[in-house]
């Protein structure tokens, strides 16, 4: 379906309303739009000609390229004769069960004089086979009727089911409970229309949609994808959920990774819990109590040292590389904290990192407070009663979770006026 393109070289030139005239260039699904004027290209037979014998080629054909980020389907316009040219246009795709996708712009080139404008369009009409486009300004609206090059006739199999539908994914039961149809509130979205999922997440009966952040993606049989709704003249959709549980989501202690009670660390004293030495493959990690005092870590390695001479004001985490002296080209990275009472130290460069969670000997869980963070580097207080000698550190990777349900998109929204 990518690169299915279809050039329009003779469509008629439309005038605009502030000078300048536009027609309708290139509709397609690509990685970029192409433009190529007339002419060969045969650049291997012309570096062979050489520039003297290469003229009886004629001249070598103009070329632009507009990049998209990924797969688009977009219609290109092009303008000429001054003017503003497609400056406040929205350009739009109207389907014929009513709904309407909108394009957004910022896709622009030159090319044999002209100006080229590329909206893309966030939810592609791959199920039409003529596509109704509209170019909106606001006094004057231009309609241009084309062939679609990205029909498809091919659906992914899905079947729908009626809701509620309920999945279970770890401990969570997750039940889409329903999904609702509104009219879209401004030319920022992908449709007219748009879609809500409306879901309650539960552990054990009880309700933890608080706790946990998600978000709602609609799929169609034909391939679009889209926060915002799907094309709903088609009989399924996907609804894919993704979510992540909030810091304050109640982990059960089972699927804590507690390290062990141990004694908390009186000054100049540190007591290290992990340490993964950093690897070509694994990020470094270091999670380690540290009592009052001012500390070097180097390659996993806690040292007490001295405040250095004439530093008034100590900062509570200072990272930096120093160069050895006996190898003047080996970084070696160090960083110095300082902290006035007891405190947890996590250096952590992994790109998912995890929750650390606190308990006391008697089992009563406790929170930790931040006295600083800087970086991939943050120190902790222990919120503790008073007189606790001794604590366990736990931690729980934090992942997000994800599922899908299949179901019969929602219908239309009434009409604004």
């Amino acid at each position: 379906m990518f690169g299915a393109v279809r050039f329009l070289a003779r469509r008629p030139w439309q005038p605009l309303p502030f000078g300048g005239e536009v027609r309708l260039a290139k509709v397609g699904f690509s990685r970029s739009a192409d433009f190529r004027g007339p002419g060969l290209p045969l650049d291997t037979l012309r570096d062979w000609l050489g520039p003297e014998y290469s003229v009886v080629l004629g001249h070598k054909p103009e070329t632009t390229n507009i990049p998209f980020h990924e797969p688009a389907f977009f219609v290109a316009f092009a303008s000429r004769g001054g003017g503003y040219g497609l400056t406040g246009a929205f350009c739009h795709i109207d389907l014929p069960d009513g709904q309407t996708l909108q394009g957004w712009g910022g896709h622009f080139g030159k090319f044999a004089g002209q100006s080229i404008d590329a909206p893309t369009f966030e939810i592609a009409p791959l199920s039409q086979r003529r596509l109704h486009v509209r170019l909106e300004f606001a006094q004057k609206t231009l309609h241009f009727d084309v062939e679609n090059p990205a029909f498809v006739t091919k659906r992914a199999e899905w079947k729908a089911a009626p809701l509620p539908q309920t999945r279970k994914v770890d401990d969570l039961e997750i039940t889409l409970e329903r999904v609702v149809a509104s009219n879209s509130a401004d030319q920022s979205e992908a449709s007219s229309w748009v879609a809500n999922a409306e879901y309650s997440i539960r552990i054990r009966d009880q309700n933890v949609a608080s706790w946990v952040t998600y978000s709602s993606t609609f799929c169609d049989p034909v391939g679009n994808e889209s926060k915002h709704a799907a094309l709903f003249s088609e009989p399924v959709w996907k609804v894919r959920l993704v979510g992540i549980k909030k810091d304050d989501f109640p982990q059960l202690d089972s699927t804590v990774q507690w390290l062990g009670t141990g004694v908390l660390p009186g000054p100049g004293e540190s007591r290290i819990l992990v340490y993964d030495h950093p690897t070509p493959t694994s990020q470094q990690r270091l999670l380690a109590w540290v009592g009052p005092g001012h500390y070097r870590i180097v390659s996993g390695k806690i040292t007490p040292v001295a405040i250095p001479n004439g530093v008034e004001v100590v900062q509570p985490i200072r990272s930096y590389n120093s160069h050895k002296p006996s190898a003047l080209s080996t970084a070696e990275a160090i960083t110095d904290i300082d902290t006035p009472e007891v405190a947890l130290l996590n250096i952590d460069d992994r790109a998912q990192r995890g929750e650390l969670f606190l308990r006391d000997n008697a089992g009563q869980r406790h929170s930790l407070d931040q006295l600083a963070n800087y970086e991939e580097t943050s120190l902790s207080r222990p919120l503790l009663p008073a007189g606790t000698s001794e604590a366990e550190v736990g931690f729980i990777r934090i992942q997000q979770f994800e599922t899908e349900f299949y179901i019969t998109p929602p219908s239309p929204p009434v009409r604004s006026k």
